[in-house]
């Protein structure tokens, strides 16, 4: 019953993220690679490195950090 309650918000979640990661990257990397050498590439692949590199649990902390204390996001949590 609880997962039947929230799955639907879950996925739509889900789906978000995966779109927006995707365009992201493909619209990054496509910058990254027509400035191949060039400081925006070098920043790119550094970020990149560190998101792979990074465990996930981490850096979700660090999101929930930078939203709550930063951004002053105060519903967390309540998607």
């Amino acid at each position: 019953d609880v997962v039947g309650e929230r799955l639907p918000r879950t996925l739509l979640l889900a789906l978000v993220c995966h779109l927006l990661a995707s365009v992201l990257g493909i619209t990054f990397g496509i910058w990254a690679a027509t400035r191949q050498y060039s400081w925006i590439d070098s920043t790119l692949s550094a970020i990149s490195f560190l998101g792979m590199t990074v465990p996930r649990f981490l850096m979700a902390l660090i999101i929930v950090y930078l939203l709550v204390f930063q951004f002053n996001v105060s519903e967390i949590g309540s998607f």
